[in-house]
C-alpha cells in the first residue's frame, strides 16, 4: 500500500514472466504466480479491478501492444492492442521506469477499494 503496509498481491509475492520491448515499438509481457492452482478457474481474480492494472487470470496475467517512453518522466505507456482479459483490450497502462545495468524497474501506480497501492517489478535482461 502507498502506506507501506504489504498486501498479498494476486500474482504472490515472486512472480515469474517476461517482458518484451523491441526496437519497433511493440512489446509483450507474461506473469505467472508460481504456486498457482493446477485447476483452471476461469474468473477473474478476487480483487476489484484497478485503474493501472490489467485483470489476472487464475494467478496469470499477459498482455500485448505497443508502447510509447516518456523520458522526461521517466514514463513508460503500454497501450493494449491484446490481453488475456477481453475487458483489457484498448486500454493504456502508464508505468514509471528506472533502468540501471541490465535491471528495468517497474512501479506501477494503481488505485482499488483497499486504497491507493504501489507493485514493483525488477525485470533482468536475458542473454
Amino acid at each position: 500500500m502507498e502506506d507501506g503496509t504489504a498486501v498479498q498481491e494476486s500474482l504472490g509475492t515472486t512472480p515469474k514472466g517476461y517482458v518484451i520491448y523491441d526496437s519497433s515499438g511493440h512489446m509483450a509481457v507474461q506473469l505467472s504466480r508460481p504456486d498457482r492452482p493446477t485447476a483452471i478457474d476461469c474468473n477473474t481474480s478476487g480483487a476489484a479491478p484497478s485503474d493501472n492494472c490489467p485483470q489476472l487470470l487464475n494467478g496469470y496475467e499477459a498482455y500485448l501492444g505497443t508502447y510509447i517512453i516518456d523520458e522526461t518522466n521517466h514514463t513508460v505507456t503500454h497501450h493494449l492492442e491484446g490481453a488475456l482479459a477481453s475487458a483489457d483490450v484498448g486500454r493504456n497502462l502508464i508505468r514509471q521506469f528506472q533502468v540501471s545495468d541490465d535491471k528495468l524497474t517497474i512501479v506501477v501506480r494503481t488505485s482499488s477499494p483497499k486504497g491507493r497501492q504501489i507493485r514493483t517489478l525488477t525485470w533482468e535482461r536475458v542473454r
